[in-house]
């Protein structure tokens, strides 16, 4: 009788976990304090770069990671590059949080994140993924905001003073057209990069890309942008994406 018993409790624990699992985000039972720990971590430990800052950076940057169900961070591909100071921070504060990660017994198959950072100046805000459906959310944890620390405000405000104003993406649109419409392509290159790091969830700038990519012969860089439309994430295309915020 015991034994029955005790066999009873464990299948129920067992059972309850398994149901909270499947109802739970993954990060939640992935990440050491769930999605609150998850934030508390790379908002604290994130730093926004003095030269991004001082470049005028506005961007989302967004990493794909893959978890095993030991807890170990196996695959790290960054998504949206933005630049090299912005890149190896994003790289560095992700190594800093392999030991947060927790092994998880109930399952057998490895799991995605994509990690969203927004690099936000005052008045410019970078455009983010928060999904609405079950399926993605599970892939997209809270993006998480990078600020400029109090310390900068100083050197900023005197740096501005002599410092050409940042252009909003209306007129980044503008400069872009008159560029593609005289066919001045490597000089529009810089203006759309630029926009997609502000705006990685747009479908029709990558598709203006491919299209300066095809012109310049840059075949690898067009089916690079071409699954991005797709397949940006885990089978998702940006159209899904798009429809589901």
């Amino acid at each position: 009788m015991k034994t029955y018993f005790l066999f009873l409790l464990i299948s129920i624990s067992m059972s309850g976990s398994l149901y909270s699992q499947k109802f739970k985000k993954p990060i939640n039972y992935r990440f050491k304090g769930g999605e609150m720990g998850y934030i508390s971590f790379f908002s604290k430990s994130i730093h926004f770069p003095e030269t991004a800052i001082l470049n005028g950076t506005i961007a989302n940057s967004i990493t794909k990671i893959k978890v095993n169900p030991e807890g170990e961070i196996i695959e790290i591909s960054i998504i949206n590059p933005i630049d090299s100071s912005i890149d190896n921070e994003v790289l560095r504060v992700i190594d800093s949080s392999k030991i947060f990660w927790k092994k998880c017994d109930s399952i057998k198959h490895d799991q995605v994140f994509y990690i969203q950072i927004a690099f936000s100046l005052p008045g410019f805000k970078p455009n983010l993924c928060k999904p609405k459906s079950q399926a993605i959310i599970n892939l997209f944890p809270e993006p998480i905001i990078a600020g400029i620390p109090q310390s900068l405000l100083p050197t900023l405000s005197k740096e501005n003073d002599s410092k050409k104003p940042i252009e909003k993406s209306e007129e980044l649109a503008k400069r872009l057209d008159s560029n593609l419409n005289n066919e001045k392509f490597q000089d529009a290159l810089p203006l759309l990069n630029e926009l997609i790091k502000r705006d990685p969830f747009n479908r029709d700038l990558y598709k203006v890309r491919i299209m300066i990519n095809i012109r310049l012969n840059r075949s690898e860089l067009v089916n690079q942008d071409d699954n991005k439309i797709f397949d940006f994430a885990e089978g998702f295309s940006l159209d899904e994406l798009n429809r589901d915020q």
